[in-house]
């Protein structure tokens, strides 16, 4: 880690670190050489995919690109639409679904925080 000054205070930063790459996110996330991840204090994922506007599930399928931060606080996540790549849809730990459940255990491993569709 090290610390920069700037102009709005004092940022934390580490260095990012290529670990791997596949074809399919899920095999990605049980690959031997993915748990070296877990050293470090987050891991990100970046995949893309084909994906449908939640607010508009009648809408036809779109190309987008999402990125996923996971660590010790929690999961948090960034998709963007191909057709939109200027706006960056956020999630701060609200995701439910397969991935989702994917990265936590990835991280957490059986120790993985029920989602809020198993906590009702």
């Amino acid at each position: 880690k090290q610390k920069q000054q700037n102009g709005f205070g004092t940022a934390l930063f580490s260095t990012p670190c290529f670990l791997d790459a596949h074809q399919d996110v899920y095999d990605l996330l049980e690959r031997p050489s993915s748990s070296v991840a877990r050293v470090f204090d987050a891991a990100i994922l970046v995949t893309t995919g084909w994906a449908t506007p939640i607010e508009n599930s009648s809408a036809e399928r779109r190309r987008v690109r999402l990125t996923v931060m996971v660590s010790n606080e929690g999961v948090v996540s960034g998709l963007r639409f191909e057709d939109e790549s200027c706006e960056v849809l956020l999630d701060e730990g609200s995701a439910t679904g397969a991935l989702n459940d994917a990265v936590l255990q990835f991280w957490f491993g059986s120790e993985a925080p029920l989602h809020s569709s198993e906590a009702e």
